[in-house]
């Protein structure tokens, strides 16, 4: 789930990971090139601000950091990462979706499918070694592309946000 700053991601993952979904990572995805198979990277997720607060609500028996206020990026916390995405930290997954969250309070929750051309660009602005890959940068990101679909993804309601992404890992949203 790439997507700038600010856009919902990290609260996104802790939302589904604490509803049963497993944790890849809250900061990146290592996509093997051979395969294309992401690795997880089971790490604290890293959340700031007003989304301390909703994970706290929601899963009150989570385990989590002191709260740290006036950082740089404001108040920050971390929350533990369940045990069963540690142990299963070196089992890799199959990409079948990327997509670009966006938490915005005025909207409707909807799915948007992105062309490949743009989920190609999209890629490549969020990836954080493409240019140092070269030919086989782009040569990953094309067969990733071609497998995969992207999507847009804005929500304002987080249960709503959770049950549709769980229609969608049951192949059942239809676009």
């Amino acid at each position: 789930m790439p997507a700038p700053p600010g856009s919902g991601k990290s609260t996104l993952t802790a939302l589904l990971t604490y509803s049963g979904w497993r944790l890849l990572s809250d900061e990146l995805a290592l996509i093997r090139i051979s395969n294309l198979k992401v690795d997880g990277l089971a790490r604290p997720i890293n959340l700031k601000n007003q989304s301390i607060d909703v994970i706290r609500n929601k899963f009150p028996q989570i385990n989590h950091s002191k709260i740290v206020h006036d950082t740089h990026k404001g108040t920050v916390c971390l929350f533990e990462p369940p045990i069963e995405s540690i142990e299963n930290v070196n089992d890799p997954v199959h990409i079948t979706h990327v997509i670009f969250p966006k938490y915005d309070p005025k909207t409707e929750i909807k799915f948007n499918k992105l062309e490949k051309d743009s989920l190609f660009f999209s890629l490549i602005e969020n990836s954080f070694n493409y240019n140092v890959l070269g030919e086989v940068g782009f040569d990953t990101m094309l067969k990733l592309v071609e497998s995969a679909d992207g999507l847009q993804f804005s929500y304002s309601d987080n249960d709503a946000a959770i049950a549709i992404f769980e229609k969608l890992a049951n192949e059942n949203y239809d676009n």
